[in-house]
């Protein structure tokens, strides 16, 4: 069990150090996705804007999608519990945010559908 948490804790460091890697190559792009969510935060609000956020980075810096996915399951996966300790409103709004991840999910993984177009395999491929 031991060997499986410092599995998965040496991932995370990992991948947050190729996050930072690629913010710090690409400071142009970086300024300008973070003026477009500045944006965003002012004219939709701050949820709005984090979402905005989450959706440009993983789409621009080609980021592995299925994070964003795992935020929707996990936003879905809690829903029943917060319903079960009498939390209607967090589960309704968790709930919201489990939709709003999995759109961004399936949007992310057309973009890299387009991009990549040699990663999709076919039934007749495989025959």
């Amino acid at each position: 069990m031991k060997n499986r948490f410092y599995q998965f804790q040496r991932s995370l460091v990992l991948l947050g150090k190729q996050f930072l890697t690629d913010i710090v190559k690409r400071k142009l792009l970086s300024i300008v996705l973070l003026m477009v969510v500045a944006g965003v935060v002012y004219f939709a609000g701050v949820k709005a804007g984090i979402l905005w956020f989450l959706f440009l980075s993983f789409a621009l810096y080609d980021w592995d999608n299925r994070i964003i996915g795992s935020f929707g399951i996990v936003s879905l996966i809690s829903c029943p519990f917060l319903i079960q300790l009498n939390y209607e409103v967090y589960a309704e709004n968790m709930a919201v945010n489990a939709w709003f991840f999995m759109v961004i999910f399936v949007a992310l993984q057309m973009i890299n559908f387009i991009r990549h177009p040699e990663s999709v395999e076919t039934d007749y491929e495989k025959a």
